[in-house]
């Protein structure tokens, strides 16, 4: 899994509430559902589309740890410091 993240080639991560480190790149994305931003319902997020097997491994592992917990997303943050918040749109509980 870990050189699966290695190898996918994280974007740059300009999310407001991403604290960045000093000297670092703050790269991360949203694999899975994401918020349609025009009004609508839940839509596949860009980097889902971008990198289906990045997502099949992840979802892979989640399962394997996690055999009955159900998710819609996953956050993937590189060099970034998130404060433990809830968002809007949360529909569940969450794991880290």
């Amino acid at each position: 899994m870990l050189l699966a993240l290695r190898r996918s080639g994280l974007p740059l991560n300009r999310r407001a509430a991403a604290q960045r480190m000093a000297g670092l790149e703050c790269r991360g994305c949203t694999l899975g559902l994401t918020t349609d931003r025009s009004g609508g319902g839940a839509v596949r997020s860009r980097a889902t589309k971008r990198k289906p097997k990045l997502v099949k491994t992840l979802c892979d592992a989640c399962r394997e740890a996690f055999p009955d917990f159900r998710f819609t997303s996953i956050q993937v943050s590189l060099n970034s410091k998130y404060r433990m918040h809830h968002d809007g749109c949360d529909a569940g509980p969450r794991r880290m």
